[in-house]
């Protein structure tokens, strides 16, 4: 999913689900934002077996600055419930903002 840059016309990031950097295979742990013009990267993850599986997300522009929200349901097997995560796309390493369960 991709978060256009207004003044260019172009997508600047490129955010995504995120699975881990052992290079195998798992679920979806949290959530990063690749930087096209850098390669750089930003991420956010839920503890290692932790229980929990991040869905996608959903880009919303801010409405009173550059920059765009992050929406993503993460599901929690341990309490049973899904939560919605509510994220920073500028600082997604820090993780939600708010969640609602």
């Amino acid at each position: 999913i991709a978060a256009s840059d207004a003044e260019a016309g172009a997508s600047r990031y490129c955010f995504m689900s995120y699975s881990n950097d052992d290079d195998v295979s798992g679920p979806p742990l949290g959530w990063l934002r690749l930087d096209l013009a850098t390669g750089a990267t930003a991420r956010w993850a839920t503890p290692r077996r932790g229980g929990q599986i991040a869905e996608e997300l959903v880009v919303v522009p801010k409405a009173s600055s550059a920059g765009s929200w992050l929406l993503g349901m993460l599901s929690d097997a341990r309490r049973e419930q899904s939560c919605l995560c509510i994220l920073d796309g500028d600082r997604i390493e820090e993780g939600p903002v708010a969640r609602v369960w």
